[in-house]
C-alpha cells in the first residue's frame, strides 16, 4: 500500500513538472518570438503640434502664378502621430511645388475630432480666403456630431481596467499571457468597432442623412463661391484592406452620392491601399490605426497624379522631367538578409 502511495506521489509530481516544463517552454518560445522592450515602436512624435497657416492664406489677395488649396478634414487629415511635414498635405505641397511651374500653397485646416457639422462651419472660414480648390478628406466616423467615447469602445475600455492583480502581474511578466490576452481584447475591439461605425453609417439611421445634408450644405457653399471641391475617403486602417473589409457598402455609398451631385471623389482603399499591409501602414502597428509617413505619401502621390491630370490650371504648368516614376527595385537588404527580422 505504502509503495503505491509513493508510486502515484511520483506520476503527480512527474506530471506537476511535465505541466511546468511545457508551460516554461510555451513561455521561452513566446518571449524569443515576440519582439523585446527595445524593439516597440517608440519613434513616434514626442510632441503634438498646433498648426499655424502661413501669412498668404489669411490673405484675399495672394501673390500672382499662387494657387491655393485648403485641405479639411479630421485626425486622418491633420495626421495624428505624424509630423506635420509628413502629412499628405505637406508632401503634396512639395510634390506640385516641385512638379509644375506654379506657386502651391496647401493649407491643412484639418482637426482631430472633426465631424461633417464642425467642417462646415470652418469650410464658411475657409471660403472667405478665397482658395482655387476644397480637398474635403472624409473618414467613417464624420457623421457622428458627439464627441464622447461611444459606448462600445467605453465597454471595451472597462473590460482593460477591471483586470485583476494577478492577471496585471501575468500581462507585465509572461509573453504567452500577453498574447492570449491580446486577441482575447483585439476580438473583443473589432466587434465593438464594427458595431459603433455600423451604427453611425446606417443608411436609415438619422445620424446618417443628417451627415449627408451637411455633405450637400457644403458642396453648395463651394459652387456658389465657384470653388471647386475633391472629395478624399479614408478607409478604417484597423480593419483588413482586402475582401474581408467589413465597410465596403459605406464607400460605395459615399462614391454614388458624390457622383449624383458632380464632384470627384478618391476611394483610398480602391484607389491606393487594396490588399496593402496594415503594419506598413499604421501610425502604431497593432495600437494605432492612424495612418503612418508611408500611407500619408503614398495619397499625397495618387492625389498629385490626379490634380495635374485633371485640375486645368496645375495641369498646364506640370513640368514633366522633374518628376517620373520610380522602378519597383527590390530591397538590397531583404535580398541579403531574408531570414531576418523587422
Amino acid at each position: 500500500q505504502l509503495q503505491k502511495g509513493r508510486c502515484g506521489m511520483r506520476k503527480l509530481i512527474f506530471l506537476i513538472a511535465l505541466i511546468l516544463g511545457v508551460c516554461f517552454f510555451i513561455e521561452a518560445l513566446f518571449r524569443f518570438i515576440s519582439p523585446s522592450g527595445s524593439e516597440l515602436w517608440v519613434d513616434r512624435p514626442l510632441f503634438q503640434y498646433s498648426l499655424k497657416h502661413r501669412t498668404g492664406a489669411d490673405t484675399t489677395h495672394p501673390p500672382q502664378n499662387t494657387f491655393r488649396i485648403a485641405v479639411l478634414g479630421d485626425s486622418y487629415a491633420r495626421g495624428a502621430n505624424v509630423p506635420p511635414f509628413l502629412a499628405f498635405p505637406a508632401v503634396l505641397e512639395w510634390l506640385l511645388n516641385v512638379g509644375t511651374s506654379l506657386h502651391i500653397e496647401v493649407d491643412n485646416y484639418a482637426r482631430d475630432g472633426m465631424n461633417s457639422h464642425e467642417m462646415v462651419q470652418v469650410l464658411q472660414s475657409i471660403l472667405e480666403k478665397h482658395p482655387d480648390l476644397i480637398l474635403l478628406s472624409l473618414f467613417l466616423d464624420d457623421s457622428e456630431t458627439s464627441h464622447d467615447i461611444p459606448p462600445e469602445i467605453m465597454q471595451l475600455q472597462k473590460k482593460i481596467a477591471s483586470l485583476s492583480h494577478v492577471q496585471a502581474w501575468l500581462l507585465q511578466h509572461s509573453a504567452f499571457y500577453r498574447f492570449i490576452l491580446y486577441r482575447k481584447l483585439a476580438r473583443s475591439w473589432y466587434i465593438g468597432q464594427l458595431s459603433y461605425y455600423r451604427r453611425i453609417t446606417d443608411p436609415q439611421s438619422q445620424i446618417w442623412q443628417d451627415h449627408l445634408n451637411r455633405l450637400k450644405h457644403m458642396i453648395d457653399m463651394c459652387r456658389e463661391a465657384k470653388i471647386p471641391i475633391i472629395s478624399i475617403l479614408w478607409p478604417h486602417f484597423g480593419f483588413p484592406l482586402d475582401e474581408r473589409y467589413p465597410f465596403d457598402d459605406v464607400h460605395e455609398r459615399y462614391r454614388l452620392f458624390f457622383q449624383a451631385h458632380g464632384v470627384p471623389i478618391i476611394d483610398l482603399r480602391a484607389e491606393l491601399f487594396y490588399r496593402m499591409n496594415l503594419r506598413r501602414l499604421q501610425a502604431v502597428p497593432l495600437f494605432d490605426p492612424h495612418p503612418d509617413e508611408i500611407a500619408h505619401a503614398r495619397v499625397a502621390e495618387v492625389l498629385f497624379t490626379f490634380l495635374k491630370t485633371n485640375m486645368p490650371p496645375i495641369r498646364q504648368r506640370v513640368i514633366s522631367p522633374r518628376i517620373h516614376p520610380n522602378p519597383a527595385i527590390p530591397s538590397v537588404r531583404l535580398r541579403l538578409a531574408p531570414g531576418e527580422r523587422f
